[in-house]
């Protein structure tokens, strides 16, 4: 072989080592922006997820605010019927008591 033709070798195999240099960094960069990337994507679900969360349990709240509302209004309702239901029993028997006690009255005094 030549010096000429030794040369060009030289440069070929140099020519190629920087080029498998090249693809090295490149495959080194693309497998470091690869693990960003899944970084980036695990820390976006982490965030949905949280704001998911936080969604359901606002939902939540809010619809168990409702139902206590709704429930202390008819606890409300109930007890004012009650209410209602207890005044006219004692109507009822303080009308009763005196009836009954006329009764008494009359039949001790022989009427």
């Amino acid at each position: 072989m030549t010096e000429y033709g030794s040369a060009q070798i030289e440069s070929v195999v140099h020519l190629l080592t920087e080029v498998e240099k090249s693809l090295d960094e490149v495959k080194s960069s693309i497998d470091q922006k690869k693990r960003e990337l899944q970084e980036l994507a695990r820390e976006e679900v982490e965030k949905a997820k949280e704001e998911v969360l936080k969604q359901a349990e606002e939902s939540m709240r809010k619809d168990l605010d409702k139902i206590r509302v709704e429930t202390e209004a008819e606890a409300q309702k109930i007890l004012a019927d009650s209410e209602a239901g207890l005044k006219d029993l004692k109507k009822k028997i303080d009308k009763s008591f005196q009836e009954a006690l006329q009764l008494v009255t009359k039949t001790v005094l022989g009427e």
